[in-house]
């Protein structure tokens, strides 16, 4: 590859390193604007609100008796088609008098949705390991024993304790489990802009020294080949010159004897005599 072919590659690839940095420089720029928009004027935390199920029971305990008590039925239905076996069995399992099964019911309907299907299954595992346990223990009460006297309290099953124990760690889970979600969120917007910005970083550190090279190799091309045209143009120059010299001296050769200065037509030299064509 000649020297215009390589210089011709080497500024393509110089214009293509600029433009590439320009754009990278143009992100970085509307991506630092935007975080300092949201800076100065940080999101409002007020949420339009949503007919979610705390709006649902509130909406039915508004109705009026006889219509709240047809649409808690139709609410509390698709429940209990979903959920209302495996609650009596765990009820019928366990012999839980705490809560009964519409008692669940209710409860999961209060639930968010992404949290409903966990209930039950996580209540049938709670009460297997309380129960464990318990017996591991030798505290385990298989039913609850009434209350005694006036003022006496009933000894709940372990069973049921666990029950009462499991519903309100739910809801605790839960509260624990939406503040999580939202300093999540926090989290995750504050890891997207530390990885932008690293990867702009990245990319700066790696096409400046390209750039850097690219057009030093760029310079000392284009510098080569201004050079080259200049010593043709001075080689052209020269070669008459050294045309004259060298018919100048073939003029003013000198003769092989005398050494006396001899034009080149002469047949003798002009001091000696000596035959010049012939060497005698």
């Amino acid at each position: 590859m000649n020297i215009a072919a390589r210089t011709s590659v080497s500024a393509a690839i110089y214009g293509l390193a600029k433009w590439l940095s320009l754009i990278i420089a143009v992100i970085a720029l509307v991506f630092a604007v935007f975080l300092g928009a949201s800076s100065a004027f940080p999101s409002s935390s007020f949420h339009v609100p949503s007919f979610d199920a705390v709006a649902k029971a509130a909406f039915v305990g508004n109705l009026p008796s006889e219509q709240a008590s047809i649409a808690q039925q139709k609410l509390e239905l698709r429940t209990t088609n979903r959920y209302g076996s495996s609650i009596i069995s765990v009820i019928a399992k366990y012999n839980i008098t705490a809560v009964k099964d519409q008692q669940v019911i209710t409860t999961i309907d209060q639930l968010p949705r992404e949290y409903r299907d966990s209930f039950v299954p996580g209540w049938r595992a709670y009460l297997e390991s309380g129960i464990a346990y318990a017996k591991e223990k030798g505290v385990y009460r298989a039913t609850t024993a009434p209350a005694q006297g006036l003022f006496g309290n009933s000894q709940l099953s372990t069973a049921d304790q666990l029950t009462v124990s499991y519903f309100h760690e739910y809801d605790r889970a839960i509260s624990a489990a939406e503040e999580k979600k939202t300093q999540n969120k926090v989290a995750d917007l504050a890891k997207i802009g530390m990885a932008i910005s690293a990867l702009v970083i990245f990319i700066v550190a790696v096409i400046v020294p390209i750039l850097v090279q690219v057009e030093k190799n760029t310079r000392l091309l284009a510098m080569g080949q201004l050079a080259a045209p200049a010593t043709a143009r001075t080689g052209a120059a020269v070669s008459p010159q050294a045309s004259a010299a060298a018919s100048v001296t073939a003029k003013r050769d000198e003769c092989p004897q005398c050494h006396a200065p001899i034009a080149s037509d002469d047949l003798f030299c002009g001091v000696c005599g000596y035959h010049l064509k012939d060497g005698k």
